[in-house]
C-alpha cells in the first residue's frame, strides 16, 4: 500500500509539474483561438460522508472557485449554448455545467456562481427532480455506510455476489464498491432501484429516504439568476442498456418536461454516464435538441458534432491546485488535436 501510495504521489507531483508549465506558456502563446471547452461537474461540497461516497463525483468549494479563477484568465466564460454556435473568438471560450442536479449544486455552487454573475448549465433527470433517493448508487453507498457501522459487511457482501456473480470483492471496503459500480450498470437500468431497495431488506437494514437532487423552486430561482437547465434523461438511465421504446421516453419525455420550466435551457442533453450508441444519438436530433454533450476529453472546434460535445471533468483529486487544473486543461487540449 505505501508503494501504490508513494507512486500516486510521483504521478500527481509530475502532472503538477507539466500543468504548471503549460501554465506559464498560455500567457506567451494563444492556444485557444476559436477553440471551445466545456468544464464538466457532479457535486460541489467540502465534507465527505464516508468512504463510500464516490470521490470521484466531488470537488471542493475552494477548489471550484480557484478554477473559477483560473480558467477567466484565458477564456471568456459563456453560456453553453453560445459555445454551442461556436462563434469566431480570439481568447477562446468555456462553459461550466453540472450533471444530476445534487442539491449541492443548488446550495453551494450556486451562490458563487451568482456571486460572480456567471452561467451555468445543469443537467437534470426530469422525473427524479425532487424525489429522495433518487439515484441508485447514491443509495448503494448509503446501504454500504450503514452496513459498515452495524458489522453487516458479509451480509452485504453476498447479497451482491447473488446480483452480480463478476464482482470480486471479499469485504465492504470503498474500493471494493468502486468496482462493483461499473458491473452495476451493466445491468438493465430500470431495475437497479428496486434492486438496491431489495439489499436494503436483505441486509436488515430500514431504508431511510433523503432528498439528494434539487426541486423545481430551486431550478426557478436559479433560473432567474442566469442558470440554464438541459436534460440527464428522465430518470439518468444509461441509455444503451434500454430498448427502444423506454430509450425514447428518456429523451423526448425529457424534454417535454423541460419546455413547461419557465427560463429553462430546453434544448441541450447530457448522455447520463457518458454512454450513447447510434441510435441515442439519432433519438436526441430527432426529438429537437440544439446539442448535446458527453464525457469525452477534449477541446471542442467548429468541426466538433454539436450533438457530441467534448467536457473537461474534474474532482477534488485531480483538480485541488492550478498546476493540477492546468495539467487537466492540458490533457483536454492534447486530446483535442488528436481528433
Amino acid at each position: 500500500m505505501r508503494k501504490v501510495a508513494a507512486v500516486n504521489k510521483a504521478k500527481l507531483f509530475i502532472k503538477g509539474v507539466l500543468g504548471e508549465i503549460f501554465r506559464r506558456v498560455i500567457f506567451r502563446e494563444s492556444f485557444f483561438r476559436d477553440t471551445y471547452i466545456v468544464l464538466m461537474y457532479h457535486r460541489v461540497r467540502d465534507k465527505i460522508a464516508s468512504e463510500f461516497d464516490d470521490p470521484a463525483l466531488s470537488v471542493s468549494l475552494k477548489s471550484f472557485e480557484m478554477h473559477i479563477k483560473e480558467i477567466g484568465k484565458a477564456f471568456e466564460i459563456v453560456s453553453l449554448s453560445r459555445v454551442l454556435r461556436r462563434p469566431e473568438t480570439q481568447r477562446g471560450m468555456c462553459a461550466i455545467t453540472f450533471d444530476d442536479g445534487w442539491i449541492d449544486t443548488y446550495e453551494v455552487a450556486f451562490p458563487i456562481l451568482k456571486r460572480e454573475n456567471l452561467p451555468a448549465t445543469v443537467f437534470i433527470p426530469t422525473a427524479l427532480v425532487g424525489k429522495n433517493d433518487a439515484f441508485w448508487f447514491d443509495s448503494l453507498g448509503n446501504l454500504a455506510h450503514a452496513a459498515a457501522s452495524r458489522e453487516r459487511n458479509q451480509l452485504f457482501v453476498e447479497h451482491f455476489r447473488r446480483l452480480v456473480p463478476d464482482w470480486r470483492g471479499d469485504e465492504l471496503v470503498g474500493e471494493n464498491l468502486n468496482n462493483l459500480i461499473p458491473l452495476l450498470k451493466k445491468l438493465p437500468a430500470d431495475i437497479l432501484v428496486d434492486e438496491i431497495r431489495r439489499g436494503f431488506d436483505a441486509i436488515g437494514i430500514e431504508h431511510k429516504e433523503r432528498r439528494s437532487i434539487i426541486n423545481w423552486d430551486n431550478i426557478e430561482e436559479m433560473g432567474a439568476n442566469n442558470i440554464s437547465f438541459g436534460s440527464h434523461g428522465m430518470r439518468h438511465y444509461i441509455l444503451p442498456t434500454l430498448e427502444t421504446d423506454l430509450k425514447k421516453e428518456e429523451i423526448f419525455g425529457s424534454l417535454e418536461m423541460l419546455r413547461k420550466i419557465s427560463r429553462a435551457d430546453n434544448a441541450l442533453f447530457s448522455y447520463p454516464n457518458g454512454d450513447w450508441d447510434d441510435e441515442s444519438l439519432r433519438h436526441v436530433i430527432e426529438a429537437g435538441y440544439e446539442g448535446a454533450v458527453t464525457t469525452q476529453l477534449g477541446f471542442n472546434n467548429k468541426e466538433t458534432n454539436p450533438f457530441l460535445m467534448n467536457r473537461v471533468g474534474f474532482h477534488e483529486a485531480i483538480g485541488n491546485t492550478p498546476s493540477l487544473f492546468w495539467f487537466g486543461i492540458f490533457q483536454a487540449y492534447l486530446a483535442g488535436r488528436k481528433k
